[in-house]
C-alpha cells in the first residue's frame, strides 16, 4: 500500500503533535506572581523560530508579516491546526523541504529586528 506525500506529512505532524501534547501535559504548572517586566524577562519572551509557537507569531501583526514574507500562506496550510502550536524550527523537518534552513535564517533575522525594537 502506497501513501501519498501529503498523507505522510500529515501523519508525521500528527505524531509530533501527540508527542508534544503528552510532554506538555506531563509538565508541572506553577503559579507565578505578577511582576513588572525586566530587561531579562523581555529577552526571555523574545520572538524566536526555536521557542515561539507558530500561532503566536501569526497572532502579532509585525511577526506575522515577517513569517508570511518568507512563508506565504502558512496559515492556510491544510494541516495548520495540527502544527500551529509547534515552532517553525520544530515543523521544518516535517515540511518536505518547504521550510528550509535559509528561510528560517531570514525569518529569525526579521524577528531579531522586532526583538530589538525595530521594524
Amino acid at each position: 500500500m502506497r501513501i501519498d506525500l501529503n498523507t505522510q506529512m500529515k501523519m508525521a505532524l500528527l505524531s509530533a503533535a501527540m508527542l508534544s501534547a503528552t510532554a506538555i501535559s506531563a509538565a508541572p504548572v506553577l503559579a507565578q506572581p505578577a511582576t513588572t517586566a525586566s530587561p531579562t524577562a523581555a529577552k526571555a519572551q523574545a520572538f524566536s523560530i526555536d521557542s515561539t509557537p507558530i500561532e503566536t507569531l501569526l497572532a502579532n501583526p509585525r511577526t506575522k508579516a515577517v513569517v508570511e514574507k518568507t512563508l506565504p500562506g502558512i496559515e492556510n496550510h491544510p494541516s495548520y491546526n495540527q502544527f500551529k502550536f509547534m515552532t517553525l524550527s520544530g515543523v521544518a523537518p516535517f515540511s518536505d523541504g518547504a521550510i528550509t534552513h535559509d528561510k528560517l535564517t531570514v525569518i529569525q533575522a526579521g524577528l531579531d529586528q522586532i526583538n530589538q525594537g525595530g521594524q
